[in-house]
C-alpha cells in the first residue's frame, strides 16, 4: 500500500483553494425576552481597485437587503466590507442571511431561529443547507481507500460491502475535518501544513475508531481497531497536496468560482450555557463555530447554544 489512497482524496477537495478571500462573521445577541440583534459581516480582500478572487462581494454573497436591514458598506485598507444589522422581534420566524453564489448559483444557504424551548430557556438555532453540486469524494467510496482498508484489515474482516461503507463513511468524516465545524483544518493546510497533518490525524483517528466499532463490532479487538486505524492516517501526506495546489493556484490565478470562503458564527445568549455543539469563550459566554461553506455538502450542519435565564 502507498501514500495514494489518501492523497487522492485531499488533492481533489484541495482544488477549493485556488480562489477564495473572502469571509463573514454572523453575530446574534439575544436579550432575556427572546428578542435579538443579527450582524452579518461580509468581507472581500482586495489588491487595488481588484479583488483578489477577482470577484466582487455581491458575486460570491447574496447580500441582505430591505427596510428591515441597517446597510453600511466601506473600503478599509486592502477590504470591502459590507455590514447588515438587523433587531427582530421575541418568537419571530426563522429566515435567512447568509448565503452564498458560485457563478450566480446558489450553493449554500441558511436558516437561522431563537425561541423558548421551556419556562426560563432560550435556544438558538441555525441550520447551514447545501445547495450546490455534491462532490464525488462524498458520495462515491474511493477504489484506492477501498484497497487501503482491506490490506489494514485483519484477514478475513469485512465483506466488501461492509468495506465500501467504511470508505464512504471516513471519506466523509475527512470532509468534515477538512471544512468544519470544529476548527477546520484546511486553512492551515496553506499557512501550517504542519500542524495541519498533526491536527488531522489527531482528529480523523478518533473517527475512524467510531466507523470501525459501528461497522464491524467484536470482529475487531481494540487493539485491532487501533492498527487499522494507524495504518491509514500514516498514508496520508499533507505537504504534497498542499506544494501540488500552490503550483496549481500559481497558474491558474483568480477564477470564476467564489473559492474558499470562510465562515464564523457567534451567538451571545443572556443566561448560562446548559448545552452546546460549539465552543466556549468562557471569558466573554458567546459560543462560536468555524467552518467553510463545503461543509454543509455532507449533510446539514446544524449550530445549537442553550441558556438558562432568570437564575
Amino acid at each position: 500500500m502507498n501514500r495514494v489512497a489518501l492523497n487522492a482524496f485531499f488533492a481533489a477537495s484541495a482544488a477549493l483553494l485556488v480562489t477564495g478571500c473572502a469571509k463573514m462573521t454572523a453575530l446574534t445577541e439575544v436579550n432575556e425576552d427572546g428578542s435579538w440583534t443579527r450582524t452579518v459581516k461580509f468581507t472581500v480582500v482586495r489588491s487595488g481597485d481588484t479583488p483578489i478572487s477577482g470577484l466582487e462581494i455581491e458575486e460570491i454573497f447574496e447580500l441582505p437587503a430591505g427596510a428591515e436591514w441597517k446597510i453600511t458598506k466601506e473600503d478599509a485598507g486592502d477590504e470591502t466590507i459590507y455590514t447588515a444589522v438587523r433587531s427582530v422581534a421575541p418568537g419571530e420566524d426563522a429566515f435567512q442571511d447568509v448565503v452564498i453564489k458560485d457563478k450566480n448559483k446558489v450553493i449554500m444557504v441558511n436558516e437561522i431561529s431563537v425561541r423558548q424551548i421551556a419556562p426560563g430557556r432560550l435556544e438558538y438555532r441555525e441550520v447551514i443547507r447545501w445547495r450546490g453540486k455534491t462532490p464525488e469524494e462524498i458520495t462515491e467510496p474511493d477504489a484506492e481507500i477501498i484497497q487501503a482498508i482491506k490490506e489494514a484489515l485483519p484477514e478475513g474482516v469485512g465483506a466488501d460491502e461492509d468495506i465500501r461503507d467504511v470508505a464512504l463513511s471516513l471519506q466523509r468524516g475527512f470532509w468534515r475535518v477538512l471544512f468544519g465545524p470544529g476548527d477546520p483544518i484546511f486553512g492551515q493546510m496553506i499557512m501550517h501544513p504542519d500542524l495541519a497533518e498533526r491536527r488531522f490525524k489527531q482528529r480523523i483517528g478518533v473517527e475512524m475508531n467510531s466507523v470501525l466499532e459501528s461497522k464491524f463490532g467484536d470482529n475487531l479487538t481494540v487493539a485491532q481497531r487501533r492498527d487499522v486505524a494507524v495504518k491509514m492516517i500514516s498514508f496520508a501526506n499533507l505537504d504534497e497536496v498542499v506544494d501540488e495546489e500552490k503550483s496549481e493556484a500559481e497558474k491558474s490565478g483568480p477564477g470564476g468560482a467564489s473559492g474558499l470562503v470562510a465562515l464564523t458564527f457567534v451567538v451571545k445568549l443572556p443566561g448560562r450555557i446548559v448545552e452546546t455543539n460549539g465552543e466556549v469563550d468562557k471569558l466573554t459566554g458567546e459560543v462560536f463555530w468555524g467552518l467553510y461553506p463545503e461543509a454543509a455538502a455532507v449533510g446539514e450542519i446544524v449550530l445549537r447554544a442553550v441558556c438558562e435565564v432568570g437564575n
